[in-house]
């Protein structure tokens, strides 16, 4: 690896999971680091429990079809 070469600190991979919450008003929201479930039974079973726990609110489950990252900044050499 070179010296500055950018690494992403986390990433979710193709063909993971994750559930998101939507609102009455129908926006949706993702917690800051979603927990990552490798099948459809675990995440769907997150997303019953979610919604037992938050009656009127919806969860979804998600699957990763493709993940795409740029950095943000390069590091600047002084």
């Amino acid at each position: 690896m070179q010296k500055n070469q950018f690494v992403p600190k986390a990433h979710i991979p193709r063909g993971n999971y994750i559930v998101a919450s939507v609102d009455q008003s129908g926006n949706t929201s993702l917690a800051t680091n979603p927990k990552q479930h490798f099948n459809e039974e675990t995440a769907t079973s997150e997303a019953k429990r979610l919604a037992s726990a938050n009656p009127g609110k919806q969860f979804i489950v998600l699957k990763v079809t493709a993940v795409a990252m740029l950095p943000t900044s390069q590091p600047v050499l002084l």
